[in-house]
C-alpha cells in the first residue's frame, strides 16, 4: 500500500516536464498574475524562483483567516519573515481573526490557519486541529477544502487515525477515476501525496488517476 510505484512516478515526471517546458520566461519569473497561487505552484514543482517577482501581499484585502493564512504561506515560501514583513506582523493578524468559538473565519479559514501556523512553527491549538480534522473526515465543505484539510492534518495525528481518512478518499472518486475539475484534482493530488499511499491504490477500471487526469485535463501542449 505504501510502496513507491516507479511507473506512477515516471508518469508524474513526464507530465511535469511537458508542462514546465511550455511555460514562458514570464510565467516562470513574473509570479503575480494569480496572486499567491503562483508561488505555491513554483514551490510545489521545485521551480527556480531566483530573480522572480512575486505577488505583493501588502496589496491584498484581508477579511478572514484564509487571507492571512494564505499570505503567510507565500511569505514563508519566498523566504520572508511573516512576523515582520514591511512592518506588518501577519501571524498576529491571523491570530486576531480567532472568534469566541475558536474559529478563524468561514469556509476553509481554519484549514489555512492550521497550515500557516505549522509553517511558522507556532503551537497548534487542540480546538483548531479538531475542527480541521473533522473537515478531513467528512466532505461537508466540498472536495477542495476536504483535500486541503487531509493534507494539513496528515502529520498532526497518529498514523492509525489518519490511515482510514487517507483510504476514504477513494470513496468520492467519480466514475472517471478523478475528483471533479482540474483544480479539484490538484487539491486531491496534494492530499494523496501527503498520505504516502501508493497512487495505484486510487486506480479504477478506467485506469490510473494520473492517466485519467492527463486524458481529461491536459491538452496537447502539455498545459492544464
Amino acid at each position: 500500500l505504501f510502496a513507491k510505484s516507479e511507473t506512477e512516478i515516471s508518469k508524474a515526471k513526464e507530465m511535469l516536464t511537458a508542462w514546465n517546458d511550455k511555460r514562458t520566461v514570464d510565467e516562470k519569473k513574473n509570479l503575480v498574475h494569480r496572486g499567491y497561487w503562483e508561488v505555491y505552484m513554483s514551490r510545489a514543482t521545485n521551480s527556480d524562483m531566483r530573480g522572480a517577482t512575486v505577488y505583493d501581499i501588502s496589496t491584498h484585502s484581508f477579511t478572514q483567516g484564509t487571507d492571512w493564512g494564505a499570505c503567510i504561506l507565500e511569505l514563508v515560501m519566498a523566504g520572508e519573515n511573516p512576523y515582520n514583513y514591511k512592518g506588518v506582523n501577519y501571524v498576529e493578524g491571523l491570530k486576531k481573526c480567532k472568534d469566541a468559538n475558536g474559529n478563524y473565519g468561514p469556509f476553509a479559514s481554519n484549514c489555512w490557519a492550521l497550515m500557516a501556523f505549522k509553517a511558522c512553527g507556532e503551537p497548534i491549538e487542540d480546538s483548531l486541529l479538531k475542527s480541521v480534522l473533522q473537515s478531513a473526515k467528512a466532505n461537508s465543505q466540498g472536495d477542495d477544502i476536504r483535500a486541503w484539510c487531509v493534507s494539513a492534518v496528515s502529520d498532526e495525528i497518529p498514523f492509525e487515525e489518519f490511515l482510514p481518512i487517507a483510504l476514504s478518499l477513494k470513496e468520492t472518486q467519480t466514475e472517471n477515476g478523478v475528483w471533479g475539475n482540474a483544480y479539484t484534482n490538484g487539491c486531491y493530488a496534494t492530499a494523496i501525496a501527503s498520505t504516502g499511499v501508493n497512487l495505484e491504490y486510487y486506480s479504477t477500471d478506467k485506469g490510473s488517476f494520473l492517466d485519467q487526469f492527463k486524458k481529461l485535463y491536459m491538452d496537447s501542449n502539455g498545459m492544464f
